[in-house]
Protein backbone atom coordinates (compact mmCIF):
# COMPACT_ATOMS: atom_id res chain seq x y z
CA UNK A 1 0.00 0.00 0.00
CA UNK A 2 1.40 3.38 -0.91
CA UNK A 3 2.06 6.05 1.66
CA UNK A 4 -0.53 8.29 0.00
CA UNK A 5 -3.21 5.60 0.31
CA UNK A 6 -2.40 5.08 3.97
CA UNK A 7 -2.68 8.81 4.68
CA UNK A 8 -6.00 8.92 2.83
CA UNK A 9 -7.37 5.97 4.82
CA UNK A 10 -6.25 7.53 8.10
CA UNK A 11 -8.09 10.73 7.17
CA UNK A 12 -11.20 8.71 6.40
CA UNK A 13 -10.92 6.93 9.74
CA UNK A 14 -10.75 10.27 11.54
CA UNK A 15 -13.82 11.53 9.70
CA UNK A 16 -15.73 8.33 10.49
CA UNK A 17 -14.81 8.63 14.17
CA UNK A 18 -16.04 12.22 14.24
CA UNK A 19 -19.29 11.20 12.57
CA UNK A 20 -19.80 8.38 15.05
CA UNK A 21 -19.29 10.71 17.99
CA UNK A 22 -21.80 13.21 16.59
CA UNK A 23 -24.39 10.50 16.01
CA UNK A 24 -23.88 9.13 19.51
CA UNK A 25 -24.30 12.61 20.99
CA UNK A 26 -27.54 13.31 19.13
CA UNK A 27 -29.29 9.96 18.65
CA UNK A 28 -27.51 7.47 20.86
CA UNK A 29 -26.20 4.11 19.68
CA UNK A 30 -28.10 3.18 16.51
CA UNK A 31 -27.66 0.87 13.54
CA UNK A 32 -25.85 3.70 11.78
CA UNK A 33 -23.24 3.79 14.54
CA UNK A 34 -22.82 0.04 14.38
CA UNK A 35 -22.31 0.16 10.62
CA UNK A 36 -19.79 2.98 10.88
CA UNK A 37 -17.87 1.12 13.59
CA UNK A 38 -17.80 -1.99 11.43
CA UNK A 39 -16.51 0.04 8.49
CA UNK A 40 -13.80 1.52 10.69
CA UNK A 41 -12.63 -1.91 11.77
CA UNK A 42 -12.55 -3.15 8.18
CA UNK A 43 -10.43 -0.19 7.11
CA UNK A 44 -8.05 -0.66 10.05
CA UNK A 45 -7.66 -4.32 9.19
CA UNK A 46 -7.06 -3.50 5.54
CA UNK A 47 -4.32 -1.05 6.47
CA UNK A 48 -2.42 -3.52 8.60
CA UNK A 49 -3.04 -6.75 6.66
CA UNK A 50 -3.05 -5.54 3.05
CA UNK A 51 -1.00 -7.71 0.73
CA UNK A 52 -0.08 -6.02 -2.52
CA UNK A 53 1.10 -9.26 -4.14
CA UNK A 54 -0.90 -11.14 -6.73
CA UNK A 55 -3.75 -13.20 -5.33
CA UNK A 56 -3.88 -15.73 -8.16
CA UNK A 57 -1.26 -18.30 -8.81
CA UNK A 58 0.39 -18.52 -12.21
CA UNK A 59 -0.97 -20.87 -14.83
CA UNK A 60 1.20 -23.93 -15.31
Amino acid sequence: MTKQTQVHLKNILNRLETSTQKILATRGYTKDCAHIRLLQELIKEQMSEENSGHTTRPVR
